[in-house]
């Protein structure tokens, strides 16, 4: 699975984690706006059921939202 979001100057950070996992930074603040922007992905994952979250980080200084602009999903959804 691939997360793609915007990036922007009212963009901050977000934690995106999988199947309960650590919390990964992604930083979404950029000088100028990009769409459409592949900023994480799952890499290959085993079969069966996962589970992914995607927060805002509290802490975030440098924008107020964050965005998702599609979710790409090889594979089935349940």
């Amino acid at each position: 699975m691939a997360w793609i979001a915007t990036k922007g100057t009212t963009l901050g950070k977000a934690f995106v984690s999988l199947d309960g996992g650590a919390p990964i930074s992604v930083n979404l603040a950029a000088s100028a706006v990009a769409y459409q922007q592949r900023v994480w992905n799952t890499g290959t994952l085993s079969s069966g059921t996962h589970t992914v979250k995607i927060w805002r980080d509290p802490a975030s200084l440098t924008g107020k939202y964050i965005s998702v602009d599609a979710l790409v999903v090889e594979g089935t959804l349940n």
